[in-house]
Protein backbone atom coordinates (compact mmCIF):
# COMPACT_ATOMS: atom_id res chain seq x y z
CA UNK A 1 0.00 0.00 0.00
CA UNK A 2 1.19 3.51 -0.72
CA UNK A 3 1.17 6.00 2.17
CA UNK A 4 2.15 9.26 0.48
CA UNK A 5 -0.32 11.34 -1.46
CA UNK A 6 1.78 12.09 -4.53
CA UNK A 7 -0.18 11.73 -7.76
CA UNK A 8 -0.09 8.08 -8.81
CA UNK A 9 0.58 7.12 -12.39
CA UNK A 10 -2.72 7.32 -14.31
CA UNK A 11 -4.69 4.12 -13.96
CA UNK A 12 -6.63 2.68 -16.86
CA UNK A 13 -10.26 3.82 -16.95
CA UNK A 14 -12.82 1.32 -15.72
CA UNK A 15 -14.91 -0.48 -18.35
CA UNK A 16 -18.00 -1.00 -16.19
CA UNK A 17 -19.81 1.49 -13.88
CA UNK A 18 -19.01 1.18 -10.17
CA UNK A 19 -21.37 2.03 -7.30
CA UNK A 20 -19.38 3.72 -4.50
CA UNK A 21 -20.58 4.62 -0.99
CA UNK A 22 -18.73 7.65 0.45
CA UNK A 23 -19.15 8.05 4.24
CA UNK A 24 -17.88 11.22 6.02
CA UNK A 25 -19.39 13.45 8.69
CA UNK A 26 -17.84 16.52 6.99
CA UNK A 27 -20.74 17.24 4.65
CA UNK A 28 -18.92 19.85 2.55
CA UNK A 29 -15.82 17.69 2.06
CA UNK A 30 -17.96 14.67 1.16
CA UNK A 31 -20.07 16.62 -1.34
CA UNK A 32 -17.08 18.27 -3.07
CA UNK A 33 -15.03 15.06 -3.14
CA UNK A 34 -17.92 13.11 -4.65
CA UNK A 35 -18.25 15.68 -7.43
CA UNK A 36 -14.50 15.74 -8.15
CA UNK A 37 -14.28 11.93 -8.21
CA UNK A 38 -17.19 11.58 -10.63
CA UNK A 39 -15.49 14.16 -12.87
CA UNK A 40 -12.15 12.30 -12.71
CA UNK A 41 -13.74 8.92 -13.49
CA UNK A 42 -17.08 8.79 -15.41
CA UNK A 43 -17.59 5.19 -14.26
CA UNK A 44 -17.95 6.30 -10.61
CA UNK A 45 -21.52 6.58 -9.28
CA UNK A 46 -21.17 7.93 -5.74
CA UNK A 47 -23.75 7.94 -2.94
CA UNK A 48 -22.93 10.07 0.11
CA UNK A 49 -23.67 9.34 3.80
CA UNK A 50 -22.73 11.67 6.68
CA UNK A 51 -22.71 9.30 9.67
CA UNK A 52 -21.91 5.72 10.59
CA UNK A 53 -25.61 4.95 11.08
CA UNK A 54 -26.57 6.39 7.70
CA UNK A 55 -23.59 4.69 6.04
CA UNK A 56 -24.51 1.27 7.43
CA UNK A 57 -28.13 1.73 6.34
CA UNK A 58 -27.14 2.69 2.76
CA UNK A 59 -24.61 -0.14 2.55
CA UNK A 60 -27.31 -2.67 3.45
CA UNK A 61 -29.79 -1.04 1.06
CA UNK A 62 -27.56 -0.40 -1.99
CA UNK A 63 -24.90 -3.11 -1.60
CA UNK A 64 -22.24 -0.90 -3.26
CA UNK A 65 -19.21 -2.39 -4.96
CA UNK A 66 -16.81 -0.10 -3.05
CA UNK A 67 -16.81 1.89 0.20
CA UNK A 68 -14.80 5.10 0.77
CA UNK A 69 -14.96 6.03 4.44
CA UNK A 70 -13.43 8.58 6.84
CA UNK A 71 -12.08 7.26 10.15
CA UNK A 72 -13.95 9.77 12.30
CA UNK A 73 -17.73 9.60 11.73
CA UNK A 74 -19.19 11.40 14.74
CA UNK A 75 -21.43 8.57 15.97
CA UNK A 76 -18.73 5.87 15.46
CA UNK A 77 -15.57 5.13 13.45
CA UNK A 78 -14.84 3.84 9.96
CA UNK A 79 -13.34 0.68 11.49
CA UNK A 80 -16.77 -0.30 12.81
CA UNK A 81 -18.24 0.09 9.33
CA UNK A 82 -15.28 -1.90 7.99
CA UNK A 83 -16.30 -4.79 10.27
CA UNK A 84 -19.86 -4.59 8.94
CA UNK A 85 -18.62 -4.70 5.34
CA UNK A 86 -16.19 -7.55 6.01
CA UNK A 87 -19.05 -9.52 7.54
CA UNK A 88 -20.76 -9.39 4.13
CA UNK A 89 -17.75 -9.68 1.82
CA UNK A 90 -14.19 -10.31 2.99
CA UNK A 91 -12.75 -8.77 -0.20
CA UNK A 92 -15.08 -5.82 -0.92
CA UNK A 93 -12.97 -2.71 -1.76
CA UNK A 94 -12.83 -0.46 1.32
CA UNK A 95 -10.63 2.64 1.32
CA UNK A 96 -10.20 4.38 4.69
CA UNK A 97 -9.42 8.10 4.98
CA UNK A 98 -7.27 8.79 8.07
CA UNK A 99 -5.89 11.88 9.75
CA UNK A 100 -2.29 12.84 8.96
CA UNK A 101 0.25 11.20 11.27
CA UNK A 102 -2.29 8.67 12.55
CA UNK A 103 -0.13 5.59 11.85
CA UNK A 104 -1.72 3.67 14.72
CA UNK A 105 -5.15 3.85 13.10
CA UNK A 106 -3.66 2.87 9.72
CA UNK A 107 -1.93 -0.15 11.27
CA UNK A 108 -5.13 -1.28 12.98
CA UNK A 109 -7.07 -0.83 9.72
CA UNK A 110 -4.58 -3.01 7.86
CA UNK A 111 -4.97 -5.69 10.52
CA UNK A 112 -8.73 -5.65 10.07
CA UNK A 113 -8.51 -6.08 6.30
CA UNK A 114 -8.86 -2.58 4.83
CA UNK A 115 -8.12 -2.54 1.08
CA UNK A 116 -6.15 0.73 1.23
CA UNK A 117 -5.88 3.94 3.25
CA UNK A 118 -5.01 7.53 2.49
CA UNK A 119 -4.24 10.57 4.72
CA UNK A 120 -6.91 13.22 4.36
CA UNK A 121 -6.17 16.54 2.64
CA UNK A 122 -8.57 19.38 1.93
CA UNK A 123 -7.42 20.20 -1.60
CA UNK A 124 -8.68 19.41 -5.05
CA UNK A 125 -5.46 17.66 -6.05
CA UNK A 126 -6.11 14.82 -3.64
CA UNK A 127 -9.17 13.84 -5.69
CA UNK A 128 -6.85 12.71 -8.51
CA UNK A 129 -4.81 10.57 -6.12
CA UNK A 130 -8.00 9.22 -4.58
CA UNK A 131 -9.52 8.38 -7.98
CA UNK A 132 -6.40 6.44 -8.98
CA UNK A 133 -6.37 4.54 -5.67
CA UNK A 134 -10.03 3.65 -6.13
CA UNK A 135 -9.46 2.49 -9.70
CA UNK A 136 -6.59 0.30 -8.54
CA UNK A 137 -8.42 -1.50 -5.74
CA UNK A 138 -11.64 -1.84 -7.78
CA UNK A 139 -9.75 -3.25 -10.80
CA UNK A 140 -7.93 -5.70 -8.53
CA UNK A 141 -11.19 -6.75 -6.89
CA UNK A 142 -12.90 -7.25 -10.24
CA UNK A 143 -9.94 -9.21 -11.61
CA UNK A 144 -10.01 -11.54 -8.59
CA UNK A 145 -13.77 -11.94 -8.90
CA UNK A 146 -13.40 -12.71 -12.60
CA UNK A 147 -10.66 -15.25 -11.88
CA UNK A 148 -12.85 -16.92 -9.27
CA UNK A 149 -15.77 -17.05 -11.71
CA UNK A 150 -13.53 -18.44 -14.43
CA UNK A 151 -12.15 -21.15 -12.19
CA UNK A 152 -15.57 -22.14 -10.88
CA UNK A 153 -17.02 -21.87 -14.40
CA UNK A 154 -14.32 -24.06 -15.91
CA UNK A 155 -14.73 -26.60 -13.13
CA UNK A 156 -18.47 -26.63 -13.78
CA UNK A 157 -17.84 -26.95 -17.53
CA UNK A 158 -15.61 -29.97 -16.98
CA UNK A 159 -18.32 -31.41 -14.75
CA UNK A 160 -20.82 -30.95 -17.60
CA UNK A 161 -18.52 -32.82 -19.99
CA UNK A 162 -17.95 -35.72 -17.62
CA UNK A 163 -21.45 -36.01 -16.17
CA UNK A 164 -23.65 -35.41 -19.23
CA UNK A 165 -23.80 -38.09 -21.89
CA UNK A 166 -26.42 -36.80 -24.33
CA UNK A 167 -25.01 -34.31 -26.86
CA UNK A 168 -28.07 -32.04 -26.83
CA UNK A 169 -28.07 -31.96 -23.04
CA UNK A 170 -24.39 -30.96 -23.05
CA UNK A 171 -25.13 -27.95 -25.24
CA UNK A 172 -28.07 -26.85 -23.09
CA UNK A 173 -26.05 -27.25 -19.90
CA UNK A 174 -23.30 -25.04 -21.33
CA UNK A 175 -25.88 -22.33 -22.08
CA UNK A 176 -27.35 -22.67 -18.61
CA UNK A 177 -23.88 -22.46 -17.08
CA UNK A 178 -23.15 -19.16 -18.84
CA UNK A 179 -26.36 -17.71 -17.42
CA UNK A 180 -26.19 -19.06 -13.87
CA UNK A 181 -22.45 -18.75 -13.25
CA UNK A 182 -21.47 -15.80 -15.44
CA UNK A 183 -24.53 -13.57 -15.36
CA UNK A 184 -25.63 -13.57 -19.01
CA UNK A 185 -29.31 -13.09 -19.70
CA UNK A 186 -29.40 -15.39 -22.74
CA UNK A 187 -27.14 -17.93 -24.44
CA UNK A 188 -27.51 -20.23 -27.45
CA UNK A 189 -25.48 -22.57 -29.64
CA UNK A 190 -26.12 -22.90 -33.37
CA UNK A 191 -25.05 -25.20 -36.17
CA UNK A 192 -22.54 -24.00 -38.74
CA UNK A 193 -23.69 -24.25 -42.35
CA UNK A 194 -22.19 -22.94 -45.57
CA UNK A 195 -25.61 -21.82 -46.81
CA UNK A 196 -29.17 -21.61 -45.58
CA UNK A 197 -30.51 -20.53 -42.19
CA UNK A 198 -28.60 -21.05 -38.95
CA UNK A 199 -30.16 -23.76 -36.80
CA UNK A 200 -30.17 -23.27 -32.99
CA UNK A 201 -29.31 -26.54 -31.21
CA UNK A 202 -29.70 -25.24 -27.66
CA UNK A 203 -30.98 -21.95 -26.21
CA UNK A 204 -31.59 -20.68 -22.68
CA UNK A 205 -33.10 -17.29 -21.89
CA UNK A 206 -33.32 -16.05 -25.48
CA UNK A 207 -35.89 -18.23 -27.28
CA UNK A 208 -38.24 -15.34 -28.14
CA UNK A 209 -35.32 -13.18 -29.26
CA UNK A 210 -34.09 -15.91 -31.62
CA UNK A 211 -37.59 -16.35 -33.00
CA UNK A 212 -37.64 -12.61 -33.82
CA UNK A 213 -34.12 -12.36 -35.24
CA UNK A 214 -33.44 -15.70 -36.93
CA UNK A 215 -36.43 -15.47 -39.21
CA UNK A 216 -36.75 -15.86 -42.95
CA UNK A 217 -38.81 -12.66 -42.88
CA UNK A 218 -36.10 -10.66 -41.12
CA UNK A 219 -32.86 -11.15 -43.13
CA UNK A 220 -31.30 -7.82 -42.16
CA UNK A 221 -31.65 -8.39 -38.43
CA UNK A 222 -30.53 -11.98 -38.82
CA UNK A 223 -27.34 -10.96 -40.58
CA UNK A 224 -26.52 -8.30 -37.97
CA UNK A 225 -26.86 -10.54 -34.93
CA UNK A 226 -23.37 -10.98 -33.40
CA UNK A 227 -23.57 -14.77 -33.40
CA UNK A 228 -24.59 -14.93 -37.08
CA UNK A 229 -21.87 -12.42 -37.95
CA UNK A 230 -19.29 -14.47 -36.03
CA UNK A 231 -20.36 -17.66 -37.78
CA UNK A 232 -19.85 -16.06 -41.18
CA UNK A 233 -16.63 -14.17 -40.40
CA UNK A 234 -14.98 -16.88 -38.32
CA UNK A 235 -14.02 -14.25 -35.70
CA UNK A 236 -15.30 -13.04 -32.35
CA UNK A 237 -17.95 -10.32 -32.81
CA UNK A 238 -19.33 -8.05 -30.07
CA UNK A 239 -22.17 -5.54 -30.25
CA UNK A 240 -23.48 -2.79 -28.00
CA UNK A 241 -26.78 -0.98 -28.35
CA UNK A 242 -25.23 2.16 -26.85
CA UNK A 243 -22.00 2.06 -28.85
CA UNK A 244 -21.60 5.36 -30.68
CA UNK A 245 -18.33 4.31 -32.31
CA UNK A 246 -18.96 0.80 -33.61
CA UNK A 247 -15.65 0.28 -35.42
CA UNK A 248 -12.67 -0.82 -33.35
CA UNK A 249 -9.29 -1.98 -34.63
CA UNK A 250 -8.28 -5.16 -32.83
CA UNK A 251 -6.66 -8.41 -33.78
CA UNK A 252 -8.91 -10.67 -31.74
CA UNK A 253 -12.45 -9.48 -32.41
CA UNK A 254 -14.70 -7.40 -34.62
CA UNK A 255 -17.29 -4.80 -33.56
CA UNK A 256 -20.24 -4.23 -35.87
CA UNK A 257 -22.47 -1.19 -36.30
CA UNK A 258 -25.81 -0.71 -34.52
CA UNK A 259 -28.84 -1.64 -36.56
CA UNK A 260 -32.52 -2.49 -36.33
CA UNK A 261 -31.69 -5.86 -34.81
CA UNK A 262 -30.49 -4.02 -31.68
CA UNK A 263 -33.97 -2.62 -31.22
CA UNK A 264 -35.18 -6.21 -31.03
CA UNK A 265 -32.44 -6.95 -28.50
CA UNK A 266 -33.43 -4.00 -26.34
CA UNK A 267 -37.06 -5.14 -26.41
CA UNK A 268 -35.85 -8.39 -24.82
CA UNK A 269 -33.58 -6.67 -22.29
CA UNK A 270 -30.29 -7.20 -24.16
CA UNK A 271 -27.97 -4.18 -24.34
CA UNK A 272 -24.89 -6.09 -25.51
CA UNK A 273 -24.14 -9.34 -27.26
CA UNK A 274 -21.25 -11.49 -28.43
CA UNK A 275 -20.80 -14.27 -30.95
CA UNK A 276 -17.90 -16.74 -30.82
CA UNK A 277 -17.13 -19.35 -33.49
CA UNK A 278 -16.98 -22.85 -32.02
CA UNK A 279 -13.96 -24.73 -33.32
CA UNK A 280 -11.52 -27.38 -32.21
CA UNK A 281 -8.40 -28.69 -33.96
CA UNK A 282 -9.01 -26.46 -37.02
CA UNK A 283 -12.62 -27.70 -37.31
CA UNK A 284 -15.44 -25.13 -37.06
CA UNK A 285 -18.58 -26.71 -35.63
CA UNK A 286 -20.87 -23.74 -35.10
CA UNK A 287 -21.29 -20.61 -33.00
CA UNK A 288 -21.94 -19.54 -29.41
CA UNK A 289 -24.12 -16.46 -28.86
CA UNK A 290 -24.59 -14.64 -25.53
CA UNK A 291 -26.56 -11.53 -24.54
CA UNK A 292 -26.48 -9.31 -21.46
CA UNK A 293 -28.30 -6.25 -20.09
CA UNK A 294 -24.88 -4.68 -19.38
CA UNK A 295 -23.75 -1.81 -21.59
CA UNK A 296 -20.74 -3.71 -22.98
CA UNK A 297 -18.80 -6.96 -22.82
CA UNK A 298 -15.36 -6.65 -21.25
CA UNK A 299 -12.08 -8.02 -22.56
CA UNK A 300 -12.08 -10.58 -19.72
CA UNK A 301 -15.55 -11.70 -20.78
CA UNK A 302 -14.38 -12.12 -24.37
CA UNK A 303 -11.45 -14.30 -23.28
CA UNK A 304 -13.73 -16.44 -21.15
CA UNK A 305 -16.23 -16.86 -23.99
CA UNK A 306 -13.48 -17.99 -26.35
CA UNK A 307 -12.36 -20.60 -23.82
CA UNK A 308 -15.96 -21.78 -23.43
CA UNK A 309 -16.31 -22.03 -27.21
CA UNK A 310 -13.22 -24.22 -27.35
CA UNK A 311 -14.60 -26.45 -24.60
CA UNK A 312 -17.89 -26.76 -26.49
CA UNK A 313 -15.93 -27.54 -29.67
CA UNK A 314 -14.08 -30.28 -27.83
CA UNK A 315 -17.36 -31.68 -26.50
CA UNK A 316 -18.87 -31.65 -29.98
CA UNK A 317 -15.84 -33.27 -31.56
CA UNK A 318 -15.87 -35.93 -28.88
CA UNK A 319 -19.49 -36.66 -29.71
CA UNK A 320 -18.75 -36.79 -33.45
CA UNK A 321 -15.96 -39.27 -32.85
CA UNK A 322 -18.30 -41.43 -30.78
CA UNK A 323 -20.98 -41.25 -33.46
CA UNK A 324 -18.47 -42.15 -36.19
CA UNK A 325 -17.57 -45.31 -34.26
CA UNK A 326 -21.23 -46.28 -33.99
CA UNK A 327 -22.24 -45.48 -37.56
CA UNK A 328 -20.98 -46.33 -41.01
CA UNK A 329 -22.26 -43.04 -42.44
CA UNK A 330 -19.72 -40.44 -43.49
CA UNK A 331 -19.46 -36.95 -42.01
CA UNK A 332 -20.36 -33.91 -44.11
CA UNK A 333 -17.89 -31.02 -44.20
CA UNK A 334 -17.70 -27.61 -45.89
CA UNK A 335 -14.22 -26.34 -46.71
CA UNK A 336 -14.04 -22.57 -47.21
CA UNK A 337 -10.94 -21.06 -48.85
CA UNK A 338 -10.47 -17.29 -48.83
CA UNK A 339 -7.74 -16.89 -51.43
CA UNK A 340 -8.04 -14.71 -54.54
CA UNK A 341 -5.55 -16.93 -56.40
CA UNK A 342 -8.18 -19.69 -56.66
CA UNK A 343 -9.25 -19.65 -60.32
CA UNK A 344 -13.01 -19.38 -59.79
CA UNK A 345 -12.64 -16.75 -57.05
CA UNK A 346 -10.43 -14.79 -59.42
CA UNK A 347 -13.13 -15.08 -62.09
CA UNK A 348 -15.83 -13.81 -59.71
CA UNK A 349 -13.62 -10.86 -58.72
CA UNK A 350 -12.74 -10.01 -62.35
CA UNK A 351 -16.27 -9.52 -63.64
CA UNK A 352 -17.51 -5.94 -63.69
CA UNK A 353 -20.86 -6.86 -62.11
CA UNK A 354 -21.57 -9.22 -59.17
CA UNK A 355 -21.95 -12.77 -60.44
CA UNK A 356 -23.22 -16.03 -59.03
CA UNK A 357 -21.20 -19.08 -60.04
CA UNK A 358 -22.71 -22.51 -59.45
CA UNK A 359 -20.48 -25.49 -60.18
CA UNK A 360 -22.46 -28.43 -61.53
CA UNK A 361 -19.63 -30.88 -62.12
CA UNK A 362 -15.89 -31.11 -61.54
CA UNK A 363 -13.58 -33.57 -63.30
CA UNK A 364 -9.82 -33.89 -63.01
CA UNK A 365 -8.53 -34.79 -66.45
CA UNK A 366 -5.61 -37.11 -67.17
CA UNK A 367 -3.43 -34.06 -67.95
CA UNK A 368 -4.05 -32.85 -64.32
CA UNK A 369 -6.19 -29.94 -65.49
CA UNK A 370 -9.61 -29.49 -63.86
CA UNK A 371 -12.77 -29.26 -65.98
CA UNK A 372 -15.61 -27.29 -64.43
CA UNK A 373 -19.16 -27.41 -65.75
CA UNK A 374 -20.71 -24.29 -64.27
CA UNK A 375 -23.69 -21.95 -64.45
CA UNK A 376 -22.84 -18.25 -64.30
CA UNK A 377 -25.52 -15.67 -63.58
CA UNK A 378 -25.16 -11.89 -63.78
CA UNK A 379 -22.99 -11.40 -66.90
CA UNK A 380 -23.36 -11.51 -70.67
CA UNK A 381 -21.40 -14.02 -72.78
CA UNK A 382 -19.05 -11.25 -73.96
CA UNK A 383 -18.39 -10.15 -70.38
CA UNK A 384 -17.76 -13.76 -69.36
CA UNK A 385 -15.29 -14.32 -72.20
CA UNK A 386 -13.47 -11.11 -71.29
CA UNK A 387 -13.33 -12.02 -67.58
CA UNK A 388 -12.04 -15.55 -68.25
CA UNK A 389 -9.41 -14.10 -70.60
CA UNK A 390 -8.13 -11.96 -67.71
CA UNK A 391 -7.68 -14.95 -65.39
CA UNK A 392 -4.36 -16.77 -65.47
CA UNK A 393 -4.66 -20.51 -65.92
CA UNK A 394 -8.37 -20.46 -66.83
CA UNK A 395 -9.88 -21.12 -70.28
CA UNK A 396 -13.46 -21.00 -71.55
CA UNK A 397 -14.10 -24.08 -73.73
CA UNK A 398 -17.79 -23.77 -74.59
CA UNK A 399 -20.83 -21.89 -73.40
CA UNK A 400 -24.59 -22.05 -73.90
CA UNK A 401 -27.15 -19.40 -73.00
CA UNK A 402 -29.95 -20.71 -70.75
CA UNK A 403 -32.56 -18.05 -69.98
CA UNK A 404 -30.77 -15.60 -67.65
CA UNK A 405 -27.76 -17.81 -67.04
CA UNK A 406 -24.79 -19.12 -69.00
CA UNK A 407 -23.83 -22.78 -68.84
CA UNK A 408 -20.16 -23.14 -69.61
CA UNK A 409 -17.16 -25.49 -69.50
CA UNK A 410 -14.11 -23.95 -67.82
CA UNK A 411 -10.67 -25.57 -67.91
CA UNK A 412 -8.34 -24.68 -65.01
CA UNK A 413 -4.64 -25.39 -64.71
CA UNK A 414 -3.36 -26.93 -61.47
CA UNK A 415 -3.49 -26.38 -58.61
CA UNK A 416 -7.23 -26.46 -58.02
CA UNK A 417 -8.79 -27.28 -54.63
CA UNK A 418 -11.16 -30.10 -55.63
CA UNK A 419 -8.42 -32.64 -56.58
CA UNK A 420 -6.57 -31.66 -53.40
CA UNK A 421 -9.62 -32.75 -51.40
CA UNK A 422 -9.99 -36.10 -53.11
CA UNK A 423 -6.28 -36.80 -52.58
CA UNK A 424 -6.77 -36.64 -48.80
CA UNK A 425 -9.82 -38.91 -48.76
CA UNK A 426 -12.73 -36.47 -49.15
CA UNK A 427 -15.70 -37.57 -51.24
CA UNK A 428 -16.34 -34.33 -53.11
CA UNK A 429 -19.96 -33.20 -53.60
CA UNK A 430 -20.25 -29.57 -54.71
CA UNK A 431 -18.61 -26.14 -55.03
CA UNK A 432 -20.00 -22.65 -54.47
CA UNK A 433 -18.14 -19.45 -55.37
CA UNK A 434 -18.22 -15.76 -54.47
CA UNK A 435 -15.86 -12.85 -55.01
CA UNK A 436 -14.44 -13.45 -51.54
CA UNK A 437 -14.19 -17.22 -51.21
CA UNK A 438 -14.85 -20.69 -52.56
CA UNK A 439 -16.67 -23.32 -50.51
CA UNK A 440 -16.34 -27.03 -51.28
CA UNK A 441 -18.72 -29.55 -49.75
CA UNK A 442 -17.89 -33.20 -49.29
CA UNK A 443 -17.81 -36.16 -46.95
CA UNK A 444 -15.14 -37.82 -44.84
CA UNK A 445 -15.31 -41.17 -43.01
CA UNK A 446 -14.39 -39.65 -39.62
CA UNK A 447 -14.11 -36.09 -38.26
CA UNK A 448 -10.69 -36.97 -36.87
CA UNK A 449 -9.25 -36.72 -40.38
CA UNK A 450 -10.23 -33.06 -40.80
CA UNK A 451 -7.04 -31.50 -39.33
CA UNK A 452 -4.93 -33.35 -41.89
CA UNK A 453 -7.21 -32.02 -44.64
CA UNK A 454 -6.67 -28.45 -43.43
CA UNK A 455 -2.90 -29.00 -43.22
CA UNK A 456 -2.83 -30.32 -46.78
CA UNK A 457 -4.83 -27.42 -48.24
CA UNK A 458 -2.86 -24.79 -46.32
CA UNK A 459 0.27 -25.86 -48.17
CA UNK A 460 -1.29 -24.29 -51.27
CA UNK A 461 -3.99 -21.85 -50.14
CA UNK A 462 -4.41 -19.09 -47.57
CA UNK A 463 -7.11 -18.95 -44.90
CA UNK A 464 -8.67 -22.42 -44.94
CA UNK A 465 -11.67 -23.05 -42.65
CA UNK A 466 -13.58 -26.31 -42.23
CA UNK A 467 -17.15 -26.54 -40.94
CA UNK A 468 -18.51 -29.93 -39.95
CA UNK A 469 -22.07 -31.27 -39.68
CA UNK A 470 -23.13 -31.57 -36.07
CA UNK A 471 -25.20 -34.72 -36.37
CA UNK A 472 -25.91 -37.14 -39.15
CA UNK A 473 -29.33 -37.85 -37.65
CA UNK A 474 -30.25 -34.18 -38.09
CA UNK A 475 -29.16 -33.90 -41.70
CA UNK A 476 -31.78 -34.51 -44.37
CA UNK A 477 -35.14 -36.20 -44.90
CA UNK A 478 -35.18 -39.88 -45.69
CA UNK A 479 -35.83 -39.30 -49.40
CA UNK A 480 -32.58 -37.35 -49.76
CA UNK A 481 -30.75 -39.90 -47.65
CA UNK A 482 -31.92 -42.66 -50.00
CA UNK A 483 -30.60 -40.79 -53.05
CA UNK A 484 -27.25 -40.31 -51.30
CA UNK A 485 -27.15 -44.03 -50.54
CA UNK A 486 -27.69 -44.79 -54.23
CA UNK A 487 -24.80 -42.54 -55.27
CA UNK A 488 -22.54 -44.13 -52.65
CA UNK A 489 -22.43 -47.30 -54.77
CA UNK A 490 -20.86 -45.42 -57.72
CA UNK A 491 -17.15 -44.82 -58.06
CA UNK A 492 -15.94 -41.21 -58.07
CA UNK A 493 -15.28 -41.42 -61.83
CA UNK A 494 -18.75 -42.82 -62.55
CA UNK A 495 -20.34 -39.98 -60.53
CA UNK A 496 -18.25 -37.40 -62.40
CA UNK A 497 -19.18 -38.76 -65.82
CA UNK A 498 -22.90 -39.07 -64.99
CA UNK A 499 -23.07 -35.61 -63.45
CA UNK A 500 -21.26 -33.98 -66.35
CA UNK A 501 -23.36 -35.82 -68.92
CA UNK A 502 -26.59 -34.85 -67.17
CA UNK A 503 -25.82 -31.13 -66.81
CA UNK A 504 -24.27 -30.89 -70.29
CA UNK A 505 -27.50 -32.11 -71.89
CA UNK A 506 -26.41 -35.59 -72.96
CA UNK A 507 -29.75 -37.13 -71.91
CA UNK A 508 -31.89 -34.40 -73.53
CA UNK A 509 -33.63 -34.56 -76.91
CA UNK A 510 -31.97 -33.26 -78.94
CA UNK A 511 -28.73 -33.86 -77.09
CA UNK A 512 -26.86 -30.84 -75.82
CA UNK A 513 -23.55 -32.69 -76.10
CA UNK A 514 -22.50 -35.93 -77.74
CA UNK A 515 -20.40 -38.71 -76.22
CA UNK A 516 -17.47 -37.65 -78.41
CA UNK A 517 -17.67 -34.03 -77.29
CA UNK A 518 -17.93 -35.01 -73.63
CA UNK A 519 -15.04 -37.46 -73.81
CA UNK A 520 -12.89 -34.81 -75.47
CA UNK A 521 -13.61 -32.32 -72.71
CA UNK A 522 -12.98 -34.92 -70.02
CA UNK A 523 -9.74 -35.90 -71.81
CA UNK A 524 -10.62 -39.60 -71.91
CA UNK A 525 -11.34 -42.05 -74.71
CA UNK A 526 -14.91 -42.22 -75.99
CA UNK A 527 -15.09 -45.92 -75.06
CA UNK A 528 -13.96 -45.10 -71.52
CA UNK A 529 -16.62 -42.42 -71.25
CA UNK A 530 -19.43 -44.74 -72.36
CA UNK A 531 -18.14 -47.52 -70.10
CA UNK A 532 -18.30 -45.31 -66.99
CA UNK A 533 -21.65 -43.90 -68.09
CA UNK A 534 -23.30 -47.31 -68.58
CA UNK A 535 -21.78 -48.78 -65.40
CA UNK A 536 -23.10 -45.86 -63.37
CA UNK A 537 -26.57 -46.07 -64.94
CA UNK A 538 -26.73 -49.82 -64.30
CA UNK A 539 -25.87 -49.44 -60.59
CA UNK A 540 -28.53 -46.76 -60.14
CA UNK A 541 -31.23 -48.78 -61.89
CA UNK A 542 -30.33 -51.92 -59.91
CA UNK A 543 -31.06 -50.11 -56.65
CA UNK A 544 -34.13 -48.16 -57.79
CA UNK A 545 -35.99 -50.86 -59.70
Amino acid sequence: MNEDNTVDEATKALEQPVDILLVDDDEQWARVTARLLETAEPAFDITVANSYTDGKRLFEKRDPECVLCDYQLGDDTGLTLLEDVRGVDANRPFLLITGRGDEVVASEAIGRGVSDYLPKDHDDEQATVLANRLRTIISSYRANQQLHRERSGKAAAVEVLTATANASDVLEEFCRLLIEEHGYAGAWIGTATASGPVVPRAAVGCDEYLTSVISEHNPESRSRDPAIAALRSGELVVTSATDSNPTENSSDYQRIAPSDYQRIGLEHGFNSGAGVPIRYDAVQFGVLGVYTPESNITSQDRSLLQEFAELIGYARQRDEWKQSLLSSRSVSIDVTITDEDVHLVQLARTTTAPVEITVLSVVERTDRQTLYLARVEGVSPDELESAVGSCDGLDLLEWTRESNTIRCDLLASPPTPEPSLTEVGVRYDSTSVSAEQITLSGRVPKPGSVPSIVDSLEETYDDVTVSIAWSRTESAPQSLGSAADVLETLTDRQQEVLRHAFYDGYFEIPRGSSATELSDRLDIARATFTQHLRAGQRKIFEQLL
